[in-house]
């Protein structure tokens, strides 16, 4: 099971519930607006992980791509999810002046980073 709250997955669950996932990606979801309206509000930035094309003049972003991860790296020993990395990966050059995504690909990467904690 999936869920949005890093307290529950971090407990353990009941036998029959099986493990938790965290998904860490719940923060990136939720854009309210397409990237032709931040653009048109003079806003550049990318606003998820995929970008829908249903048209030359109309797409949308979506956030399709997402992390999972278990309890065993949220919390010690060694390695730790450092949550506050999780981002979309993206370059400038993916983006036309026009806002239309150039990317190699229609979705865009996840990016995070590993702690490594002395014990």
């Amino acid at each position: 099971m999936i869920v949005r709250d890093r307290t529950l997955a971090l407990q353990r669950a009941p036998a029959d519930r099986g493990r938790l996932l965290y998904n860490t990606s719940w923060r990136l979801m939720g854009e309210g607006q397409t990237r032709s309206e931040e653009l048109a509000q003079g806003v550049d930035r990318h606003a998820g992980t995929h970008v829908y094309v249903e048209s030359a003049h109309r797409w949308e972003w979506r956030t399709a791509d997402q992390l999972l991860v278990s309890a065993g790296l949220l919390r010690a020993p060694t390695p730790v999810l450092d949550e506050s990395s999780v981002r979309v990966h993206y370059l400038d050059e993916w983006f036309a002046g026009d806002g239309v995504c150039a990317s190699p690909s229609d979705h865009l990467p996840l990016a995070f980073s590993l702690q490594f904690l002395e014990e």
